[in-house]
């Protein structure tokens, strides 16, 4: 059956239920003595502050703002100028010159999967390659 009780913090009753209460009894917790107001505001005060800071992109000095202090050994660039750059340098998805001169990242000569032949069940199917090469 479900317990009534009386928060500590903020004097207001607030309702266990019977699932809370098994809950609590399979765990060997004591019973929560604060209504779930006040234990979710004490886990919000727990967590980490959120800071935002203001930034210029490091090629075009544009304003941006950034979810952490700003570094001093590292760039930050404003999205269209890190777009401009990934296409430039980025060797695992091959979009940099350097990777295409070693051959990576181009299209490379895909084979089609095998036909069905006329006794299996997807003959009458035709397959497609998802991706157009």
């Amino acid at each position: 059956m479900a317990q009534q009780a009386k928060c500590e913090k903020c004097g207001n009753e607030y309702l266990i239920i019977n699932k809370e209460i098994d809950f609590y009894k399979e765990k060997d917790f004591p019973l929560p003595k604060k209504c779930p107001k006040c234990r979710l505001e004490r886990r919000i005060a727990l967590r980490n502050k959120k800071e935002l800071f203001g930034y210029n992109c490091d090629k075009c000095k544009k304003d941006i703002i950034i979810a952490f202090d700003p570094p001093t050994d590292q760039e930050v660039y404003c999205k269209e100028c890190f777009q401009a750059y990934m296409q430039q340098n980025d060797c695992i998805l091959g979009y940099s010159e350097g990777a295409k001169a070693e051959g990576q990242g181009t299209n490379k000569e895909v084979t089609a999967p095998p036909t069905a032949t006329p006794s299996s069940p997807q003959a009458t199917s035709e397959v497609k390659d998802p991706v157009d090469w």
